[in-house]
Order: C-alpha cells, then sequence, then structure tokens
C-alpha cells in the first residue's frame, strides 16, 4: 500500500471511532500495523516524519488510549504523546486540543486555571494522572494527587475509585522521592478505598492487592512486622478468592511469592522461601510469554529462586535465577526506572555463581554489572544500595587478589553510600554502615592504619544500634562487628574487646536461625571468638565450649562450602590447642585432619587454604608425624602458584615472596625425614619456581633509582639479569 493510501486508511479508522464510535476500528491489530507501515514508509525522510504522517499516526494511538477503559492503555498513550511532543515543535495545532491542554498544563510554569465541579476536578485529575503515569513526569504526579485530594475530602462519589487512583499516585511518587510520607498515605487512602467496595465488587480483588501492596513497602522501609503479615493475609484472600482462569491470577501469585519472600529474610524461615518458589513457578507457567508484567514477574521469580540456591545449595536453582534475571532484563527497556534495579538483581546472582564456583571471571562480571548500575541509577531512590553493593563486590575481589586498589574504591563506594542515604532513619542504613565496617576492616589488615580500625567500630556499633532487634540482618550486623572487635583486640589486647567480641557474637549466633544458611560463619566467629578467650585466658572451658561450637558449624556447613572451610581451620587450630594442653592424642588427630579439609576446600579463599595446609604441616611436623607434615607442605605448595596467579594484585603477590622460602625450606626438611633427598630438592624446586615467577613478574623500572643510587641500581641489574638467566 502507498504511503498516500497509508494515511487515507489510518485517518478512515480515527474518523470511524470520533465519529461513529466503532472502538474496533482503532482497536484492531491491523490498525498498528498499518500505523507501522506508514511510519516505515518516512523512515528514511532526511527532515523527518511529515507532519501530516505524525498527525495521523499520534491519533489513532491517542484514540486508542480512549477508546479502552481508563488504565489500561497507558503504552497507546506513551505513544501518542512521544509523537505529539515531537509534533509540537513543527505545527502544535495539529494536536488534539483535549490532549494539548494537558501537555501545556504539565510543561507551563503558569498557575493552572482550578477547575470548580467535580467533574473538572475528576476529568483533570485523570488526564494529569495518565500524563504522570506515561511520562514518570513529577509535576505532573504532584498536581494529580493535589486534584484526587480535593476530590476524596469529603468521600469517594466513585465508591474507592477515586481513592484506589490516588493510593496508587502516591506509591508511585515514592519510588520517585523516597518519602515515607507518601507511603504512609498510600496505605490510608488504599484501605479506605477498600473499605468502600463491597465484597462483590468485580474490581475488589485489584484494591484489596493495592492495600498489600503498600503494605508490604511500607514494611520494607522501616515498619512493624504487622503491616507485612497484614499485606500476605490479604493476599493470600485475593489468591483464593481467584478463579484459575483468571487473567490476572499470575500476577496476584508473583506477588504473595514476593512477600512471602520478604517474610523469609525477616525471619529465616524456610518453608515461607520453599511456598514463595512454587507460587513463583506456578505464577510463570500460567503466564503468557506476552504478558505486560513478565518481567516484574521474572524478577520477582529470580530474587526467590536466588535465596533457595543459598539455602540448599543446587547449582539448578541459580541457574534458574541467573535466566530469569537475564530475561527480565532484556524486558525491560533503559528507560524505564526499574531498570538499574533489574541489572543490580542479574549482578547479585552473578556474584553468588561466584561464591559458589569460586570463579573469579563471574566476580569481574559482577563488577562491570554493577558499575554499569551505578551509572544508569544515579538519580535512582535506590542508588546508595547500588554503591553499597559496587563495595561488597569490590571487597570480595579483594579478598581473592589482595588488589589495595580494589579495597579503596570499596571504601569510597560504600562512604558515598552512607552519605547519600536520605535521612538517619533510611532502613537501609544499619546494612551499608555494616558494610562500611567490614571494608575498612580489611584495609586495616593490609594497611595497618589504626585509623581504619577504629572507625570500624564505631560504624559497626552504629549499626548495630539503628538496626531492628529479631530481624535477621540484625545478625549478620552483630557478626561483622563481632570480627571487627575480635582484631582490634588481637592488635591492642584489650579486653574489654574481647568481652564485647564475645558478646555480640553469642547475640547473632542467638539471632539466626539454624536453616539460615550464613548461620555457620556466625557460629564459627563465636568459636573463633572463645578460642581467643583460652589462649589469652588459659580458660579450658573456654576452649572446650569453642571446639563444640566449631564442630556444630562444620557439621551444618555443606560439602565445598568456603564457609565451611573457616569453621575447618578454626577447628583444627583449636583440637591442637587442646591437644597440648592434654595431650590427648584424638585431639591432634581430629585437629590435623580439620586443617586438612579445610585446605582442600577448592571454593574457599586460597591464602585461607594456605594458611591451613601450613598450619596441617607445621603442627604434624611438631609432633613428628612427618608423613602427615610432608602431605600439608605438599598441598602448602600446590597452593601457591594459585594464590600468586599473574591477576593478583602487587601486595598479594609480594606476600607470596614472604612465605615462599619459609615452606619450601620447610616441606625439603620433611622430605628428608621420610622420603629422602630426591623428594627434598623436588620440593624445594618447586618452591624456587614460584618464587623466581614472581620475581620477574615485579621487577620495575629502575630509572629514578639510577637518578638517585646509580650502585644500589647497578646491583639489582646484575641480581635480575641473573634471575632471567637460571629461570
Amino acid at each position: 500500500m502507498a504511503g498516500r493510501s497509508l494515511i487515507d486508511a489510518v485517518r478512515a479508522r480515527v474518523e470511524a471511532y470520533t465519529r461513529h464510535g466503532d472502538a474496533g476500528a482503532v482497536l484492531a491489530d491491523e490498525a498498528v500495523d498499518d500505523a507501522g507501515a506508514l511510519l516505515s514508509t518516512v523512515a528514511d525522510d532526511p527532515g523527518g516524519p511529515p507532519a501530516e504522517v505524525l498527525e495521523a499516526v499520534g491519533r489513532l494511538f491517542w484514540c486508542r488510549y480512549q477508546a479502552q477503559p481508563s488504565g489500561e492503555s497507558y503504552d497507546d498513550l506513551r505513544l501518542a504523546l512521544e509523537i505529539f511532543t515531537e509534533l509540537a515543535e513543527s505545527d502544535p495545532e495539529l494536536i488534539p486540543g483535549e490532549l494539548r491542554a494537558s501537555m501545556d498544563d504539565v510543561g507551563s510554569d503558569a498557575e493552572p486555571v482550578e477547575p470548580d465541579s467535580y467533574e473538572d476536578l475528576a476529568e483533570e485529575a485523570d488526564r494529569m494522572l495518565s500524563y504522570a503515569r506515561s511520562t514518570g513526569d513529577d509535576g505532573a504526579f504532584d498536581r494529580a494527587i493535589e486534584l484526587l485530594r480535593r476530590i476524596v475530602q469529603d468521600g469517594d462519589p466513585t465508591g474507592g475509585s477515586h481513592l484506589t487512583n490516588l493510593a496508587m499516585a502516591l506509591r508511585v511518587r515514592f519510588t520517585l522521592t523516597a518519602d515515607v510520607a507518601d507511603l504512609d498515605a498510600a496505605v490510608r487512602y488504599a484501605r479506605a478505598a477498600l473499605d468502600a467496595t463491597p465484597r462483590a465488587h468485580p474490581r475488589r480483588a485489584d484494591r484489596q492487592m493495592n492495600l498489600a501492596i503498600a503494605l508490604q513497602i511500607r514494611f520494607e522501609q522501616g515498619g512493624e512486622p504487622s503491616r507485612l503479615e497484614e499485606a500476605i493475609g490479604l493476599m493470600r484472600e485475593v489468591v483464593a478468592a481467584t478463579a484459575l482462569d483468571h487473567p490476572d491470577r499470575c500476577a496476584y501469585l508473583s506477588d504473595l511469592s514476593g512477600a512471602l519472600h520478604t517474610r523469609y529474610q525477616r525471619t529465616g524461615d524456610v518453608g515461607d522461601l520453599e511456598r514463595a518458589v512454587d507460587l513463583g513457578r506456578e505464577a510463570l507457567s500460567t503466564m503468557p510469554g506476552d504478558h505486560p508484567e513478565r518481567g516484574v514477574l521474572l524478577g520477582t521469580f529470580g530474587l526467590v529462586l536466588d535465596a533457595q540456591f543459598q539455602v540448599a545449595g543446587r547449582p539448578g536453582d541459580l541457574s534458574d535465577a541467573i535466566a530469569a534475571y537475564a530475561e527480565a532484563l532484556e524486558l525491560t527497556p533503559p528507560s524505564d526506572p526499574s531498570y538499574p534495579l533489574a541489572l543490580s538483581n542479574l549482578a547479585g546472582a552473578v556474584q553468588a555463581q561466584f561464591r559458589h564456583t569460586g570463579g573469579l571471571e563471574h566476580l569481574d562480571r559482577t563488577i562491570q554489572l554493577i558499575r554499569r548500575v551505578v551509572a544508569a541509577g544515579s538519580g535512582h531512590p535506590l542508588h546508595c544500595g547500588f554503591l553499597s553493593n559496587l563495595a561488597v563486590a569490590l571487597d570480595a575481589r579483594y579478598a581473592r587478589t589482595q588488589e589495595l586498589a580494589d579495597l579503596d574504591e570499596a571504601v569510597r563506594a560504600v562512604r558515598s553510600a552512607v552519605a547519600v542515604v536520605p535521612g538517619p532513619d533510611h532502613p537501609d542504613l544499619p546494612q551499608y554502615l555494616s558494610n562500611l565496617a567490614a571494608v575498612l576492616l580489611h584495609r586495616f589488615e593490609q594497611t595497618r592504619d589504626v585509623a581504619d580500625l577504629d572507625t570500624a567500630i564505631d560504624a559497626g556499633r552504629r549499626a548495630v544500634a539503628a538496626g531492628t532487634n529479631g530481624d535477621l540482618a540484625q545478625a549478620v550486623r552483630l557478626n561483622n562487628l563481632g570480627i571487627v572487635l575480635q582484631t582490634r583486640f588481637d592488635h591492642a589486647h584489650d579486653p574489654d574487646d574481647l568481652d564485647e567480641a564475645v558478646h555480640v557474637a553469642r547475640a547473632g549466633v542467638e539471632a539466626t536461625p539454624a536453616t539460615y544458611p550464613q548461620r555457620v560463619m556466625h557460629v564459627s566467629n563465636l568459636g573463633k571468638a572463645l578460642q581467643m578467650v583460652a589462649s589469652h585466658t588459659g580458660d579450658r572451658a573456654a576452649l572446650d565450649e569453642a571446639i563444640a561450637t566449631l564442630t556444630e558449624a562444620v557439621g551444618d556447613a555443606r560439602s565445598g562450602d568456603p564457609l565451611r572451610a573457616a569453621a575447618l581451620a578454626n577447628l583444627g587450630h583449636c583440637l591442637c590447642d587442646r591437644f597440648r594442653l592434654t595431650g590427648a592424642a584424638i585431639d591432634l588427630d581430629r585437629g590435623l585432619a580439620a586443617l586438612q579439609s579445610a585446605a582442600e576446600v577448592t571454593a574457599a579463599p586460597s591464602r585461607l587454604r594456605l594458611i591451613a595446609a601450613v598450619g596441617w604441616a607445621s603442627t604434624a611436623a611438631e609432633y613428628g608425624t612427618w608423613a602427615s607434615a610432608v602431605g600439608g607442605y605438599r598441598a602448602a605448595i600446590d597452593i601457591l602458584p594459585v594464590l600468586a596467579w599473574r591477576g593478583s594484585g602487587r601486595a598479594s603477590r609480594e606476600w607470596i615472596l614472604a612465605k615462599v622460602p619459609d615452606v619450601a625450606r620447610d616441606a625439603a626438611a620433611a622430605a628428608v625425614r621420610t622420603e629422602g633427598g630426591t623428594s627434598a630438592v623436588v620440593q624445594l624446586e618447586h618452591g624456587r619456581a614460584v618464587l623466581w615467577s614472581q620475581l620477574l613478574d615485579l621487577r620495575t623500572d629502575l630509572t629514578t633509582l639510577q637518578r638517585l643510587d646509580p650502585g644500589l641500581a647497578g646491583r639489582l641489574r646484575t641480581c635480575a639479569a641473573g634471575l632471567a638467566s637460571t629461570s
């Protein structure tokens, strides 16, 4: 069909609707096909589409919006607005008068004309709300909310429709402004709308879900747990009352799944999580592939699968979560306000893949994704959370590579997160403070700057003080504070720090449900604190309790879990300490076996594995168990190249240079006692290979040294040449 014929065809459809009320003429799929074909004929015009084409297509989508129930065709409105915005630059008079009035009202700085009658108020409120929803314009939301409040101040004459629109507008504005007062008002108006709606009303289910979602969001912003319980109860009622073939049932199922996941995060009740997964699967299985909310449902399903993986450790759950997040991201345009969150969800799942496999490529991808999140979400209400997530990922990479630049960037990112939190009562502030404490602790361990350690303890205490007792996240914050206090005691030997460390570690374990996957770490850190008490005071009871506590942690951890490696290492050292006190050979055997098992957890940080292997070997050698000592030293030497790979940071590789000579020497000595000189030479050669490869890689330019001390520079060049020729 030629261009002129296409224009005539589109205009005929518009006229059929505007003159004769024939909605089918504009709502038919062929109408959209005609509009697309018309636009394609002028796609290459150097001056852009002609005004008559823009007018015809814009009016078609405007009519499609008008021909459908209010609120059910915002995509058509958005397209009409985009087309007419372009048309306004060349010929604004071609824009329909009623739409031009809305566009002028929003864009004008002049005071709007106040409507007098209810009908005028309702018409303008509907027009402004439609514009706000399609564009995300703050001013339009403000105006729509103002008008709707005026309409309902003496009651809602529509039986709840205006109250519902007001509640939803306030909830959406909260996502733009993070003003909790909007959420509180949204809950009030949503409740009033539901109270005004008879049980047999066809929109009651939607209004009940509207109230439930507002209550859930309010809980997530620091509200009382009773709000979440009420939300779940309301959602369950809706799901139970909705027919299996109802088109909205899949969305209701997904909303309930998300609410149960939220409660799991608070209580650690695995039953809630399992039910959330089942509901999510049912929601997606009954949802059409082209459902407009598919991206939202996929995002929710990814969250619950990700959480189930953390509990059960099934790789299939994590793979499914990543696939769900990836599809949700594909369905979310970059201009959508939820795009940064969709990107962040995918990054979190990829980071979980790193924790599961230990593959550094997953962590590198995580950081790349989160950098995109931070860039895309600079004005997003969750921007502070994105910054904190970046800090956590960088800190995790530092733990593997010991690259100080990552750690410095992590500190800057999480400090920025704390600085841009909207207020001191923000529900996520305790988490950001706890993350700040963690990264500052790790930097202290690298630089020995006591100011970092003191600031870390201050941040950790503030995090606990600002947190909510009984909340699962509070248990994590207590655990983190305990670790920082242990470190300062180890540095400054203040008994008060150790007492506080044991106290908060106990509180953290008591607040952690037995089914929570991170409980292993909390129990392990309590055991380590008790071990420090025993070592400092000679308290045998503390040592026995430490061993019992760490044995529990090892028993609860999954095989191959990096957290299990830390618990095994701590248990091994405690058992060896008790052997030294009692001489009970079974403690020595169990201690060496625990250290060996820790060294063999390949997903654990290489430094932890190396320390465990050296502890295994040196303790076995100390008590003449030479065959075991040889095994420990061989394990340590095998780990050295992994820890010193070329992608790791300079600081990490310099740390290796300090360790290699002792490990290689002691390995050779143990080999001489059990296997003879040949084996000893092999161990020395392995150590030398690692050492020299690192020395060669760490050479630096000597130009500056040549200027300052020519003699020293010459001697270094001679050493470097000798190493190069020997290797």
